[in-house]
């Protein structure tokens, strides 16, 4: 599967505001349960996420380059901003609890990163069979 996320079973997003004179904070804690795919066995196991994260909205308008999102008309949509930070805080490689990596088969090969490291050939190795003295 090219996209690790199969399913949002619920999702709840608690949110504080704090008003300031020129700008609005926004704290948002985000709890999801949902449906990854495993990077080992690629099949579906279920997946607790809770991260957090702060927004700034800005009153006035500004061309500094900062962190705040101008804030425009009356309502916020919150809906993109709950969105980007599901996807995120989605793990770059999900392995359900208990999987192990693939091991090698017939016709084909896993390597892991000792091996990697061991078939790692330097050009100038050829320089330590040099008799220098």
């Amino acid at each position: 599967p090219d996209f690790p996320l199969q399913e949002i079973k619920t999702i709840s997003c608690s949110i504080k505001a704090h008003k300031y004179d020129d700008f609005l904070a926004l704290e948002m804690h985000l709890k999801a349960d949902l449906v990854l795919i495993c990077s080992y066995t690629l099949k579906p196991f279920d997946y607790v996420l809770k991260t957090s994260d702060d927004i700034n909205f800005s009153f006035f308008e500004s061309d500094e380059e900062d962190d705040m999102v101008p804030l425009k008309g009356n309502i916020i949509d919150l809906d993109p901003f709950i969105y980007r930070l599901l996807m995120a805080s989605l793990p770059i490689k999900p392995v359900a609890p208990g999987a192990t990596p693939p091991k090698s088969g017939p016709g084909y090969t896993v390597n892991t990163d000792e091996d990697e490291e061991a078939e790692h050939h330097s050009p100038f190795d050829k320089l330590l069979d040099l008799d220098i003295d």
